[in-house]
């Protein structure tokens, strides 16, 4: 989805690795945001702190099983 020279696999410790920045983010619908985080509790998958709330939308992160970080964010309502 995005180029990387040389990229290496992921950190074991999610903190420490380039991801935090270069990460692959989906855009959803406002009225659906909550129901992606209750989908994504009900898996067990961890999310990183709670959704956040910026002026450009809410959004929430998490790592693949790959160790990448995932963001599933949305527009204001």
């Amino acid at each position: 989805m995005f180029w990387e020279p040389e990229l290496t696999p992921p950190d074991l410790d999610p903190q420490r690795q380039f991801t935090r920045a270069n990460h692959l983010a989906f855009d959803i619908a406002p009225e659906l945001f909550e129901q992606a985080v209750a989908v994504l509790r009900s898996h067990q998958v961890q999310i990183e702190g709670e959704p956040v709330t910026r002026p450009t939308g809410r959004g929430i992160y998490f790592y693949d099983p790959d160790g990448f970080l995932i963001e599933i964010r949305c527009d204001p309502s």
